[in-house]
């Protein structure tokens, strides 16, 4: 009789895929609207913040695109894993016992047009991430 292999394979979570996929659709549509081509470094936050205050009318469609690539932006920078949270119903980021919510952050920051809000969001939690 055959061994059979207990060998795991990694599942990749539903939401990152789908993350990913929409991330880089707004990455699309942003660099033929500015002749810029995003990435996922953290200095990207920065022309997120000048997009919002460029764009005064973003459908809810457009800012979910624009909070999938902040998410994204988050993730390849700080780490953690996406995760539905039932109670807000909304998607976070998890990284231990914290969870961040960009696509809700994105939004308020487009609404309030608050300018620099998302690099200053940014700024403050990588800030304390390296405190001792």
């Amino acid at each position: 009789m055959r061994k059979r292999s207990r060998k795991r394979i990694a599942r990749k979570d539903p939401w990152e895929k789908k993350a990913s996929r929409i991330a880089s659709e707004f990455m699309r549509r942003y660099e033929r609207e500015t002749g810029t081509a995003l990435d996922f470094s953290i200095d990207r936050v920065r022309d997120l913040d000048r997009y919002l205050e460029a764009h005064a009318d973003l459908s809810k469609e457009e800012i979910r695109r624009v909070g999938y690539y902040f998410a994204e932006i988050w993730r390849h920078s700080f780490g953690g894993s996406y995760v539905w949270d039932k109670e807000r119903e909304a998607l976070a980021i998890r990284q231990g016992g914290i969870s961040v919510y960009p696509i809700e952050k994105v939004s308020r920051v487009a609404v309030q047009k608050s300018p620099g809000a998302l690099e200053a969001f940014a700024f403050i939690y990588a800030k304390k991430r390296t405190r001792p």
